[in-house]
């Protein structure tokens, strides 16, 4: 599960490097795609680190 968000966090990276500020995801229809796709990778991520939260009796 580490390595899933591990990769989660890279791809993130990975894909918004080019971006300065929020306003760079308005500027087209492909960037507007990779903020849609980012929300996802983040609520994935997020929902993975509390499944491994609850799996470890909220040690994590």
């Amino acid at each position: 599960m580490l390595l899933f968000v591990e990769e989660r966090i890279n791809t993130t990276i990975e894909r918004c490097g080019s971006v300065i500020s929020v306003n760079d995801f308005l500027a087209s229809p492909d960037k507007m795609d990779i903020f849609d796709a980012t929300c996802m990778r983040l609520q994935t991520i997020g929902e993975t680190v509390k499944n491994i939260d609850d799996l470890t009796n909220h040690e994590f």
